[in-house]
């Protein structure tokens, strides 16, 4: 028995869940490095509030950019208005939906959107790599497009100019929609992403749940194609529900005190572990 044979027996016995996660660690990263190079565009749909969109949104974006050498940038489609409110020590105001945004969760500063640096270039695809980087919202990691506070909040025309001038400079952009099926710019999603991630909290039916936003996504108005997707169960308690074969992908994942508070650098491994399967789901060839 060699060294490493020898080391691996005994971190096996003296912790069996350690070597578990380990070695699903180690699977699903192989599967995320065998994944289509192809680039993507993943929108991340939640039909109602606190289901855990966004989490499930940061969640893929910093594990596909921690843990590949792949190119990632989000766009915060979900920015909030700007609050009523007036603005002090010349600061916009915001609304507390604003400090729940994936630009927030991903350490970017949500006053500082600059999404419209890039709005400005001419609208064509493959815009300079410096214009790109120059409307990245400040602190963010991974990159993130966001918008300022605004009254208009984020509009149908924006992501579809986004993403166009997107082609070409991204391996992999995260979509984090509005949630619930009536905002416009879920219209416009539909019709410009080539993959969806469906995010269903675990309580209640879960299964019920999945096929009701896969038949969402299925009878979304728009030109007659199919929508590839992957359906991400969010359990807040302490059982992992069973979800049956749904004819899609469907991963859970299981109670996080760290990303409850936002906290995505200090998420547990399991919780790793389920953002790099996301990204291979999301990655692979359809």
């Amino acid at each position: 028995m060699d060294l490493r044979t020898a080391g691996s027996a005994l971190l096996a016995s003296a912790s069996p869940t350690l070597t578990a996660d380990l070695d699903a660690f180690r699977s699903a990263r192989s599967q995320l490095s065998a994944a289509s190079r192809a680039p993507r565009t993943v929108a991340v749909v939640g039909l109602i509030p606190g289901a855990g969109r966004t989490t499930a949104a940061a969640l893929l974006a910093w594990c596909v950019a921690g843990y590949s050498d792949r190119r990632v940038i989000v766009v915060d489609a979900a920015t909030p208005p700007a609050a009523p409110r007036p603005p002090s020590a010349g600061r916009p105001a915001l609304t507390d939906a604003a400090a729940r945004t994936i630009t927030a969760m991903l350490g970017g500063d949500v006053t500082q959107g600059r999404l419209t640096t890039l709005l400005d270039a001419p609208l064509t695809p493959g815009v300079a790599r410096s214009r790109v980087r120059s409307a990245f919202t400040p602190g963010a990691a991974p990159s993130v497009l966001a918008l300022p506070p605004a009254p208009s909040g984020f509009t149908p025309q924006y992501l579809d100019q986004t993403l166009t001038r997107l082609r070409l400079r991204a391996d992999l952009v995260v979509v984090d929609t509005p949630v619930g099926p009536g905002a416009p710019v879920l219209h416009s999603v539909v019709e410009l992403v080539d993959h969806f991630l469906l995010v269903v909290d675990g309580g209640g039916e879960p299964a019920q749940t999945v096929a009701a936003v896969r038949d969402w996504l299925a009878s979304a108005p728009g030109r007659t194609r199919r929508r590839p997707a992957t359906a991400l169960v969010v359990n807040r308690g302490l059982r992992v529900p069973t979800i049956p074969p749904l004819g899609l992908p469907v991963l859970a994942l299981e109670r996080d005190e760290a990303l409850r508070r936002r906290r995505i650098g200090r998420a547990a491994r399991r919780s790793v572990i389920t953002g790099l399967r996301l990204g291979a789901s999301v990655l692979r060839a359809d």
